[in-house]
């Protein structure tokens, strides 16, 4: 279900996995195929990096940013100026996980992720 997003940094150690696929299937059984394939990708990564763009309302996400935010593995943030519960992450990440830098767009969340594992302190997926 996964596919690599985007060229992979040279030398990076990334591996980005991304479950969003084009067209999607009209298979009822996609959607939980899609579920449990992010379940068992976001327990193997090392680290997580969330994108929350402004054209969508990404409710899993949510939902997942949520539980994730409650443990120790690092987490990349990015949310658009746009997206309609910014303030909500925002606010929440801030309580949950002050450690967590919040970017405005995908490309600063990204640097920050491959900044971080170049330092070796961690494997992002």
């Amino acid at each position: 279900v996964g596919r690599p997003a985007g060229p992979r940094p040279q030398g990076a150690g990334l591996h980005a996995l991304n479950p969003r696929r084009d067209p999607w299937p009209g298979d009822p059984g996609a959607a939980r195929a899609e579920v449990e394939w992010e379940h068992r990708a976001l327990r193997a990564a090392d680290a997580i990096l969330f994108w929350f763009p402004g054209e969508a309302a990404c409710e899993i996400s949510l939902y997942e940013l949520g539980a994730w935010s409650m443990t120790a593995k690092p987490l990349f943030l990015g949310v658009h100026p746009d997206y309609r519960r910014r303030f909500d992450v925002i606010a929440q990440t801030a309580l949950a996980r002050p450690d967590v830098r919040i970017r405005g767009d995908l490309a600063s969340a990204v640097a920050d992720a491959i900044a971080q594992v170049q330092k070796g302190a961690t494997h992002v997926r």
